[in-house]
């Protein structure tokens, strides 16, 4: 683990007080580190009572240390294979949504 990670892991770690799942206590989250940079880090964080997943991205700016967690189903071998794809943009959610009005996929649901 390099210096970023030892030095401002632990401090802003403390962000993250509890699952937003199950609510229990942090203490015991299994966190692996999926990618590290010199200013950042990728990780990915499991609650140890209910499994539920989060992708927390760390990184040193000029302001200090700043994170954001996402909760998520993905795996941490797809938060890998899917990360450097293109984002979606307005014009692909157009898009999809024409083809679901388009194709009458609404009304042919079944509840």
């Amino acid at each position: 683990m390099n210096k970023f990670l030892n030095n401002s892991f632990g401090r802003e770690q403390k962000i993250l007080q509890e699952c937003p799942v199950c609510h229990s206590p942090r203490l015991g989250f299994r966190a692996n580190v999926l990618e590290e940079g010199e200013t950042n880090q990728l990780l990915y964080l499991t609650c140890p009572h209910c499994q539920s997943s989060i992708i927390m991205l760390i990184s040193l700016g000029i302001f200090g240390v700043d994170s954001i967690g996402l909760l998520t189903d993905l795996s941490a071998l797809e938060v890998m294979r899917y990360k450097d794809e293109p984002s979606l943009t307005a014009n692909d959610l157009i898009n999809l949504h024409q083809r679901l009005i388009n194709n009458n996929f609404i009304n042919n649901l079944t509840i």
